[in-house]
């Protein structure tokens, strides 16, 4: 079978060069084009590639990926060697890349939509989340670490010391035309459940849930945030929570992020609403 393989080399532990992927692709009989993950090349490559598409990387790359195969069907499968990965997680598709290409002939199908973002600067595709508050004043885009398990603790950690003394969102936000009047530190439209550094803000999500989902910290939680940011796995965040069609941010130069790009100094509106791809994904069985 033929497939398009893009690779981000210096994913993660920069532990799966070009070389190892592709002979992992080849061992699970497939015959892929390789390309390494280029910005200015992203969009031809994407059109051009076979309707099945292997993304070697972390979520960034999937994510631009993902974006750049909007408009067209296409099937994606995860090779997850980033940071976080959060993507893979969420989807249960978090393998090695070889035992995900060797699970492939059982691999479950599950749609992906995307999010898109416009307003004054133009329309963004985004696969995570877009957000206000202290995730994009501190930045959601963690800096590289030796290993995954240290850049997620220094993410947790970082934004944990950003809580202490985060001030509260001063932008108006609308949920599907309801004006959400409480004072909150962190309000993120999510696609699916776990952003960041692996913080899985949505525990119950579904890849089969059929809307965006709006979830705030109201200030008056924040210490019970930050205690929960030292052990958030298998806990239930203290934030609230409702499903969304259209959210909408009123911006007066509040600092807003898409994905791991975070936009300063916007005016006006700014839409938030799901798209209905014509993307899947597959989830490889896990082998005993």
């Amino acid at each position: 079978m033929k497939a398009t393989l893009f690779h981000k080399a210096d994913a993660g532990e920069s532990d799966w060069p070009g070389a190892r992927v592709m002979a992992a692709v080849h061992r699970a009989g497939l015959q892929a084009q390789y390309h390494e993950v280029d910005d200015e090349k992203l969009a031809q490559q994407a059109q051009d590639a076979e309707p099945l598409v292997l993304v070697a990387g972390g979520d960034g790359t999937v994510e631009r990926v993902a974006c750049a195969l909007q408009g067209r069907a296409a099937t994606l499968v995860i090779l997850p060697t980033g940071g976080s990965n959060n993507i893979a997680r969420a989807y249960g598709a978090l393998l090695p890349p070889d035992q995900v290409l060797a699970g492939l002939r059982e691999a479950t199908r599950k749609r992906l939509p995307l999010g898109h973002v416009y307003g004054a600067n133009g329309r963004q595709c985004f696969l995570e989340s877009v957000g206000v508050g202290v995730l994009a004043h501190s930045g959601i885009d963690l800096p590289k670490a030796p290993t995954r398990d240290r850049k997620r603790e220094q993410g947790r950690e970082a934004l944990s010391e950003a809580l202490t003394d985060a001030p509260a969102v001063t932008c108006r936000v609308s949920i599907d035309g309801e004006s959400l009047t409480e004072r909150t530190l962190l309000l993120e439209v999510m696609n699916i459940g776990i952003i960041g550094p692996n913080l899985p803000l949505l525990p119950e999500w579904r890849p089969e849930d059929d809307a965006l989902t709006v979830t705030w910290l109201p200030e008056a939680n924040r210490q019970d945030m930050i205690a929960w940011l030292a052990e958030p796995d298998g806990r239930e965040p203290p934030m609230r929570r409702r499903p969304a069609r259209r959210v909408e941010f009123e911006l007066d130069g509040e600092p807003l992020h898409v994905a791991d790009d975070v936009l300063r100094a916007l005016d006006g509106t700014v839409t938030v609403e799901r798209y209905e791809s014509a993307l899947d994904i597959l989830v490889p069985k896990a082998r005993p």
